[in-house]
């Protein structure tokens, strides 16, 4: 075979491979920046934000269009989920959360999940508000910027005189357990 039909035969199989493997990393890239979390936040180190520091209020839409301001509730004990979609970790770490601490609404205490970035297509939710939860919009990320929220999950127990308690980050989910006990201790104060 010559060298000119080698090329022939090798140039448009180059193609489809250079084509294929490009639309597979920039899919994987598309993926690991959370698809409609936003770019600036990566797993890693949860918030930049210090424990015993009051927690800086902010008012956000719930998912039934209501707004609700973290200030309206002072007095009750709050814990702030910050996730957002795609997120495995965040959505696994909502519902362990969810079930570690049903049952403590009789303590005062409030469950919020903030989804960061832009809200994916409604078929596509799989994280709803329930009973036990709140899910509230970050869609300019301003609050979870406020809370020097850099990696998600990023989880906040916050005192009902507002202030920060403890931060947690993506391992949160192997803590589950003492967080309801912190909580509990916080709403027990």
């Amino acid at each position: 075979m010559t060298r000119s039909a080698t090329r022939a035969i090798m140039s448009p199989l180059k193609r489809t491979i250079s084509t294929a493997l490009s639309a597979a990393l920039l899919a994987s890239v598309g993926f690991q920046l959370g698809g409609c979390a936003p770019q600036w936040l990566i797993q890693g180190t949860t918030s930049s934000y210090q424990s015993s520091a009051p927690a800086p209020d902010f008012t956000l839409k719930n998912d039934a269009g209501h707004n609700q301001r973290l200030a309206e509730y002072a007095g009750e004990v709050r814990m702030l989920v910050f996730t957002g979609s795609p997120c495995y970790d965040c959505t696994q770490l909502v519902r362990k959360l969810e079930s570690a601490t049903a049952g403590m609404s009789d303590y005062g205490f409030q469950f919020w999940n903030i989804h960061v970035g832009k809200p994916p297509p409604v078929p596509a939710r799989k994280i709803v508000s329930s009973r036990n939860r709140a899910l509230l919009w970050d869609t300019n990320e301003r609050t979870a910027r406020s809370y020097g929220v850099s990696a998600l999950p990023a989880v906040f127990l916050v005192d009902r005189d507002g202030v920060i308690r403890e931060t947690l980050g993506a391992d949160a989910a192997e803590k589950t357990a003492s967080i309801a006990e912190k909580l509990q201790q916080i709403a027990e104060e």
